[in-house]
């Protein structure tokens, strides 16, 4: 694996971030914590990709829904679970990764996953994520918000 997904600026890698390619917001996430989680030995590879697909078990051509964490020692963590483990790895999320965990937390931790990443290709006016329908349905299942500052 470790050759096979080669990356000349990952140095020791403690584990790979499988991210869905095809969505915008996991594209975004991506962008914005890759120097954060490379520090720490995590390379973020798209869940399309073939070799981690294979690695993982996954269809790279499926929808996906929810990300996926490889670990070096071969163990693979999802959702909630990836995010917990890997907000350990930064001194000021551990703190909520170590609350996040406990046993009371966990079940809202896995809830706040799953209602993000069911909606994560809610943007604009375009939506579809996690319910299946797609064009003009999609409207109905679209939580409509603005920022504060967007034109009407």
């Amino acid at each position: 694996m470790k050759t096979e997904i080669a990356d000349d600026n990952a140095g020791s890698v403690n584990g790979w971030i499988g991210y869905d390619a095809s969505c915008r917001f996991c594209r975004a996430t991506r962008i914005r914590f890759d120097a954060l989680f490379r520090a720490r030995g995590f390379v973020f590879v798209p869940l399309q990709h073939p070799v981690l697909a294979a690695e993982l078990g996954v269809d790279p051509l499926h929808p996906h829904v929810e990300m996926k964490l490889l670990l070096a020692d071969g163990s693979v963590l999802g959702g909630a679970e990836a995010c917990l483990h890997l907000g350990r790895r930064v001194w000021w999320a551990a703190p909520l990764a170590w609350i996040g965990g406990l046993a009371p937390f966990r079940p809202l931790v896995d809830s706040l996953y799953r209602a993000v990443a069911s909606r994560r290709t809610c943007l604009g006016d375009v939506c579809g994520a996690g319910t299946g329908v797609r064009g003009a349905d999609a409207q109905r299942h679209h939580h409509h918000t603005t920022a504060f500052f967007e034109s009407p």
